[in-house]
């Protein structure tokens, strides 16, 4: 294969990734869809729970939330292929685990230090790449 070859199967194969990319997007969204109808379940489920019920299932019903919430920013990752998008649902999988799932405080502190250092990454690395320059009327 010549150089020119190359290029090209080179240019095909990342076409075919993007679609790729695309219909996993479109299975993400068609769970996102299903599972939307369990919000509405967990929506009679809390209103009809007893006060001793009601928080475990609220816990569960927010896991839930949160779930979703990291399917669409990781549909908008694999749209968009920007640094930002990747260090986003990154940042809610971790407010997800924090709010849902940690039981120890050493967790906690370990979540918090993570979202810190994610904080840091969007304002020092992520944003710094949008910044207008100032030398453009």
């Amino acid at each position: 294969m010549n150089y020119k070859e190359i290029k090209k199967f080179k240019k095909d194969l990342a076409k075919l990734v993007v679609f790729l990319e695309a219909g996993l997007s479109l299975f993400i969204i068609l769970g996102l869809i299903i599972a939307t109808y369990d919000l509405v379940k967990y929506l009679d489920i809390i209103y009809n729970a007893t006060p001793e019920e009601a928080y475990s299932v609220f816990h569960s019903f927010l896991g839930q939330v949160l779930l979703l919430v990291i399917g669409l920013e990781l549909i908008l990752m694999l749209v968009k292929h920007s640094p930002l998008s990747v260090v986003e649902v990154l940042l809610f999988a971790i407010a997800r685990k924090l709010l849902v799932e940690t039981k120890t405080m050493w967790e906690i502190l370990l979540g918090v230090i993570a979202l810190g250092v994610l904080f840091l990454i969007i304002r020092n690395v992520c944003l710094t790449e949008f910044e207008p320059d100032d030398s453009e009327p």
